[in-house]
């Protein structure tokens, strides 16, 4: 028999009815009722009339009770419309630290970059791809540009048959000894070393290892033997005799496969090439140090590294500080500097560092006509030089010299142009990869920086006199070459020279500083990030200021794409004026507080058909004038045919100029 409750409570709530059952002619007790019970906050019906926690305080959660504390979830857990308020969130929108990189081809940390800690295609670890190590037998390779590069074979190996893919075979090089501090009459064994590394290089046999002593060996060294292996430690100097100043160079490699490895070359402003690499194949400079490159009576460029007509040259690890040409031509022009050149021939450059290149002045006043130029500076030349890979090079501190003036000339003088520095120079290459990311041989981040463009004198001593114009400062120019890749370039502090004037008194317009000029190139792409940071890419240090580009795209440009690009400063930051072929603007990050003309951040004159699509610009704020304030711009297209696509571009913060009262 049922019992405990009445009909109308059964089933509500949590009443439930009991049982007691009759035994013995008698009742037993009730079991298994649930009875009406004061209700309490619990989400439950307690006293069975059909409400649950009626008159009791509901949170904001519609429960009762205090609120449930935030918990760092991704869920609203207070109820107020917020997730994980009061936590401070990573980078992928979660709580904690960001998860860790994993090498993979995804980007788990979500910093935009996959894989960005493991350096893929350019870490021995990973140089085919994540995970795909390089590695040679007895030997030591470096990864540059996703190739797995044999640099040098381990003591006592050498790579006898030329193939790389199998390292350094397991025949003993002949091995002779050099000690600057040994008698004259020693026979290069390890007890009794030759004094010069002249005396090793006498009659030495191919693929023989010449292990130098710290000391002083004067003297140029000339190399014709192949294979051989010159393996200094440190503090080995070589320079030449003060009777050598009409010497090519200090080191001078025609032999192929021959390297030199840990010299200090001091050329003492007498010899005008610190190293000549005119092998065919596979001669090298690896882990030198060049300095005090130039000067002399010669009228010759000077070079710290030149290499000419080789294939697979390597010029790995040098730091190159000191490159000075004081050579003047007939004319009056000055001579011109380089770090490193490369012509008609396909080379390995990786991890050099290339400071404090200085080409000459001009004579001050040329003949009646001419006016001498000085001569051009430049950090890494190359030219012809197809299939080079380039990675993790530091150019920086380059200054070409003063330009000159004419000699009377329709009344007064005419001064002539300022020479340019530019960083990396590129000209009728076809096939180049050029990868700005990693560390140069003094372990600091690959970048090209501080480039001052030459100054132009002032015009003088005439009834017309005309200021010349001056040098550009260009991070990277290419020239006339196609098929080529800039990875991770990274380009910084670039000024303008100083213009020539109208006379003695009044400077003229200042030089141009361009972070990237491209002229008459096909099939470029620039990928990852190429960036003019904040300092960079200023105009000439004269009035009126000149002008300053991110990117300056001029003649023959076909089948260019800069993607993935941050450009600070620079006005316009990019600018390409009647290149013939249709062009692709995407992915550019601009900032600039500051506009120095009206022309706009992204500006496209005179184009056929051009995409810009997906950038971010922000900023900047116009200068203000007497009447009006300069215009502040954004994307500005001019005269376009063939239509223009702009898509998915993000615009923002942009203030005019002020105007006056």
């Amino acid at each position: 028999e049922d019992q405990g409750l009445d009909d109308a409570l059964i089933g509500q709530g949590v009443c439930r009815s009991g049982s007691r059952v009759c035994m013995d002619a008698e009742w037993g007790a009730c079991v298994g009722a649930i009875l009406p019970t004061v209700e309490s906050c619990n989400d439950v019906d307690d006293d069975c009339d059909g409400g649950v926690d009626e008159d009791l305080f509901v949170n904001a959660c519609g429960v009762c009770g205090p609120v449930p504390p935030e918990v760092c979830d991704r869920v609203d857990n207070d109820c107020d419309e917020e997730v994980d308020e009061g936590f401070e969130l990573n980078a992928c929108g979660g709580c904690g630290p960001a998860p860790v990189e994993v090498c993979n081809g995804a980007d788990e940390d979500c910093d935009g970059r996959a894989d960005e800690d493991f350096r893929v295609g350019r870490s021995v670890d990973h140089c085919g791809g994540c995970g795909d190590a390089c590695s040679r037998n007895n030997a030591s390779p470096e990864c540059i540009a996703g190739q797995c590069v044999l640099v040098a074979c381990d003591a006592g190996f050498s790579d006898e048959n030329r193939d790389a893919d199998d390292g350094c075979e397991l025949g003993e090089r002949v091995t002779v000894f050099v000690d600057a501090a040994a008698p004259a009459d020693g026979d290069g064994t390890a007890d009794h070393p030759f004094q010069t590394i002249i005396a090793a290089l006498d009659g030495v046999l191919p693929e023989t290892r010449i292990i130098v002593a710290p000391g002083v060996y004067e003297g140029v060294l000339e190399i014709p033997v192949v294979g051989v292996l010159i393996d200094a430690g440190a503090d080995v100097v070589v320079c030449p005799a003060d009777d050598e100043a009409d010497a090519d160079a200090v080191v001078d490699i025609s032999a192929d496969y021959a390297t030199v490895s840990g010299l200090q070359i001091d050329a003492k402003n007498l010899v005008y090439q610190g190293i000549s690499l005119r092998c065919a194949a596979g001669c090298g400079a690896v882990g030198n140090e060049i300095i005090r490159v130039g000067g002399g009576e010669a009228s010759l460029d000077a070079y710290g590294i030149l290499a000419e007509g080789g294939d697979g040259v390597r010029v790995v690890s040098n730091l190159l500080a000191g490159v000075r040409s004081t050579g003047v031509e007939l004319n009056g022009s000055g001579r011109a500097s380089t770090g490193i050149r490369v012509a008609d021939g396909r080379a390995i450059i990786s991890g050099n560092r290339v400071t404090d290149i200085r080409s000459a002045d001009a004579t001050v006043v040329g003949d009646r006509r001419s006016g001498p130029l000085a001569g051009a500076a430049t950090g890494i030349h190359l030219i012809r030089a197809g299939g080079t890979t380039m990675a993790s090079n530091s150019v920086g501190d380059i200054e070409p010299g003063v330009s000159g003036t004419a000699g009377s000339f329709t009344g007064g003088t005419l001064a002539f142009q300022g020479a340019a520095a530019v960083g990396v120079l590129v000209e009728a290459t076809i096939g180049l990869s050029i990868d700005g990311s990693g560390v140069d041989r003094e372990q600091e981040p690959a970048a090209i920086r501080r480039l001052r463009g030459g100054l132009a004198r002032t015009g003088w001593n005439g009834h017309a006199p005309l200021g010349g114009p001056p040098g550009p400062a260009i991070g990277l120019s290419v020239v006339e070459s196609q098929d080529i890749t800039v990875t991770s370039l990274r380009i910084d502090d670039l000024v303008g020279g100083t213009g020539g004037g109208i006379d003695r008194s009044v400077l003229g317009l200042g030089g141009t500083g361009a972070g990237v000029r491209l002229n008459r190139v096909t099939n470029l792409r620039f990928t990852d990030t190429v960036a003019t940071l904040p300092q960079g890419a200023l105009g000439g240090r004269s009035s009126p200021r000149g002008p300053t580009y991110g990117f300056e795209l001029l003649d023959g440009i076909e089948d260019v794409l800069i993607n993935e690009t941050n450009l600070v400063n620079g006005e316009p930051a990019f600018v390409a004026i009647g290149v013939d072929e249709p062009i692709e603007v995407r992915g550019l990050q601009m900032r600039a507080p500051v506009a120095t003309s009206n022309l706009g951040r992204i500006v496209l004159f005179d184009l056929t058909g051009p995409i810009v699509a997906g950038n971010h610009i922000v900023g900047p704020t116009a200068g203000g004038g007497h009447d009006a304030g300069d215009a502040a711009i954004g994307i500005h297209l001019r005269r376009i045919t063939g239509g223009a696509v702009v898509s998915d571009n993000t615009i923002e913060q942009l203030t005019g100029g002020q105007g006056g009262s």
